[in-house]
């Protein structure tokens, strides 16, 4: 097994995308309330940016034709989207991960998984 190395998952979420499987009556509804839809080439165009950007680690939300960067701003917004107890655990387990190095790019999450002593 080949260790990963300096490598984070991306994400694109798009909202509504019409494709043959979108069904016609949610799409008729979506568009009379004036939510914007996306063409599989807006998700397809955010997918090549992220890519291009070597966006790593990044969740890219398609809407309309346009994306934004969500992933910045999560933090911030934790307790909210949580709520006070588990945005407040997961606040810890970040912080923890944090002291660990986890989340930096040297490669520790590789040397916590094969045993390294943490201090």
């Amino acid at each position: 097994m080949v260790p990963l190395q300096n490598s984070q998952i991306s994400a694109i979420a798009p909202g509504l995308t019409e494709t043959t499987f979108t069904s016609p009556t949610l799409l008729k509804h979506w568009t009379k309330a004036g939510l914007p839809v996306n063409t599989p080439e807006d998700v397809a165009k955010a997918i090549t940016i992220a890519a291009i950007r070597d966006m790593n680690g990044k969740c890219l939300f398609v809407a309309g034709g346009g994306f934004l960067e969500i992933e910045e701003g999560l933090e911030g917004g934790v307790q909210e989207w949580f709520g006070t107890k588990v945005g407040g655990e997961w606040q810890r387990g970040m912080q923890f991960l944090n002291k660990l190095g986890v989340n930096d790019s040297n490669g520790s999450v590789v040397q916590i998984l094969q045993g390294s002593t943490v201090e």
